[in-house]
C-alpha cells in the first residue's frame, strides 16, 4: 500500500511556514519536515491536529485520494 499526506501543500496553501506549523501543531520541526518529505507517517492523532490547523487534508492511498476533514474542538 502507498500512502502519500500532501501537508506541503496544504502549507503552503495556509501561508504558514514550517516552523509556524510545527509550533502551532505541537510537534518539533524537523518531525513535520520527515513528514512533508515522505520520510514519517503521522498518527492519527497527529493528523487531527494538522487538520484543525490547515483544515482539510488530502491523503493519497493507492491512487485514491481522501480528504481528512473532520475538525475537533470549538
Amino acid at each position: 500500500m502507498t500512502m502519500v499526506f500532501h501537508l506541503r501543500e496544504a502549507r503552503k496553501r495556509s501561508g504558514l511556514r514550517l516552523r509556524e506549523l510545527a509550533a502551532a501543531t505541537g510537534c518539533t520541526l524537523d518531525y513535520i519536515w520527515r513528514l512533508e518529505s515522505g520520510r514519517r507517517f503521522p498518527s492519527l492523532p497527529v493528523v487531527l491536529r494538522l487538520v484543525n490547523v490547515l483544515g482539510p487534508l488530502e491523503v493519497s492511498v493507492d491512487g485514491h485520494v481522501y480528504v481528512i476533514s473532520e475538525r475537533n474542538g470549538p
